[in-house]
């Protein structure tokens, strides 16, 4: 009876600990304010490669625009501690604007914004490429559970994200 009790807290153990794991999820965190809609995601590789994902929506009833940064890097977990480092010079983003329910004469108005939104591009890669720059920063894991991740900065912010698919 006794082998039979240790081996099923064995398997509890290893269940629970397989459940807390950064590996393998798409973790979100809402990053919305007055001025735009957003989120910003993480993902994290077995191998130590991982992807951060910012996405800023901006607009009003007629006009709707979104920025997607996507960002890879390289992330270590020692104990609680977690590094990233973001290769920002292999970063990409992207500048949209919905078009859907527009007028052709809209349509053809949004084309013209085009280099304008190509212009802002760079700039705000530019402007994200210093926020991200995690090289000297160590988050710790303040909570990680199968629903929830919490990492706290150096400045004591804490970031809360729920795994999404």
């Amino acid at each position: 009876m006794k082998k039979l009790l240790a081996l099923f807290v064995l398997v509890a153990v290893a269940v629970a600990a397989q459940a807390q794991s950064l590996t393998g999820v798409n973790w979100f965190t809402d990053m919305s304010d007055d001025d735009a809609d957003g989120g910003l995601m993480m993902l994290f590789e077995p191998e130590g490669a991982c992807a951060v994902t910012l996405l800023l929506v901006q607009g009003n009833e007629e006009i709707t625009m979104s920025f997607t940064y996507m960002v890879p890097g390289v992330y270590s977990v020692d104990g609680n501690e977690l590094s990233v480092i973001l290769l920002t010079d292999c970063a990409e983003i992207t500048a949209e604007i919905d078009t859907e329910g527009m007028t052709d004469e809209q349509k053809e108005m949004v084309k013209l914004l085009q280099p304008v939104l190509d212009a802002q591009k760079e700039q705000l890669k530019a402007g994200l490429a210093e926020n991200f720059d995690w090289d000297d920063e160590r988050f710790t894991i303040t909570e990680l559970t199968d629903t929830r991740l919490v990492l706290t900065d150096s400045d004591g912010k804490e970031m809360v994200f729920t795994p999404v698919e």
